[in-house]
């Protein structure tokens, strides 16, 4: 604890801001952004980084964001939304292999249901 600098609040402030800026230059507009953001009037856009867990608009005012979760569910929903994608493209010889992926793409279909609404009822929050 005797090593430790204090650092002052205007410091604090201006770093916050530069990262902030950087976030702005650099970053990505999220699909759906945090809590924060969509409750805002008028409403923010909500951009985020690579490697953060915050959105600018919380790492300027910091305080916590709550869009990392949402974010990652909406990355998996992509990634899995192309998967779905590939599987029904896949041509097939054999009939039995065809309703085996037929039974997997119903199946992925219903967990994409399921991580939809779930996204949906995120989204309400």
């Amino acid at each position: 604890m005797a090593d430790r600098i204090p650092r002052n609040r205007r410091d604090l402030k201006r770093e916050r801001h530069a990262i902030a800026i950087k976030i702005e230059r650099e970053g990505y507009e999220v699909a759906m952004p945090c809590e924060r953001c969509w409750n805002a009037k008028p409403r923010k856009r909500c951009v985020m980084m690579e490697g953060l867990n915050k959105c600018q608009n919380c790492v300027r005012m910091g305080k916590k964001c709550s869009s990392p979760n949402v974010t990652d569910a909406y990355r998996f929903l992509v990634v899995f939304l192309c998967s779905l994608g590939l599987l029904t493209v896949l041509v097939l010889s054999n009939l039995s292999e065809q309703e085996k992926v037929s039974k997997e793409i119903a199946e992925t279909e219903a967990l994409l249901a399921q991580m939809l609404s779930r996204l949906s009822r995120l989204r309400r929050l």
